[in-house]
């Protein structure tokens, strides 16, 4: 199954603001990393660099980049200390660490293998508009308010194939966001 997991400006469906979130809710985050916690996860490089390298509890890291030397590129942008391109290597051959150089690759491997975790598009915003025709259940936490930003999620809610199944309202550092699933109705292929 593909899910999509993204903190969502609720006003104006922001995820991102020159390579970072725009707020910092701690609560969020932690939910973030339960939800993705032993699941394969799917990146752009823009993500792998925003969050500094791979998510450590995912099963697998899936990443899209079309850069040259793509592994170099990873090892560069990662914030751990002990994930060089030789340990990016090892991450690689034993199936922690996947790497696409085009959507139509990535997007094939989604569809024809049946892994046996769920697959968690994390972001950014070109992977998020590529793959939510394939998607099957969205994880979106809805912040209150507009936010100033330059990377958009897409619009979900003005088709009626998705609805609503689960919320939660929460308030942290005096911002309030709800934690919501949707699903949609019809299967994807």
């Amino acid at each position: 199954m593909i899910k999509m997991v993204a903190a969502v400006a609720r006003d104006n469906l922001v995820i991102g603001n020159d390579g970072k979130l725009p707020w910092n809710l701690v609560s969020e985050k932690n939910y973030f990393y339960r939800l993705v916690r032993e699941q394969i996860v799917v990146m752009g490089y823009g993500t792998w660099c925003a969050m500094g390298g791979p998510v450590i509890n995912a099963l697998s890291n899936w990443v899209l980049t079309a850069r040259h030397g793509s592994l170099l590129n990873l090892a560069t942008a990662s914030r751990h200390a002990d994930l060089d391109c030789n340990e990016l290597q090892k991450w690689q051959r034993s199936g922690r660490l996947r790497v696409f150089s085009t959507w139509q690759c990535l997007l094939r491997e989604c569809l024809s293998t049946k892994p046996t975790k769920d697959l968690m598009i994390i972001g950014g915003s070109e992977l998020y508009h590529l793959m939510l025709p394939y998607a099957n259940r969205l994880y979106l936490t809805l912040i209150d308010g507009e936010f100033i930003g330059d990377r958009f999620f897409p619009e979900w809610r003005q088709n009626s194939e998705w609805i609503l199944t689960k919320s939660c309202n929460h308030v942290e550092q005096q911002v309030t966001y709800q934690c919501t699933i949707w699903i949609r109705l019809r299967q994807t292929t």
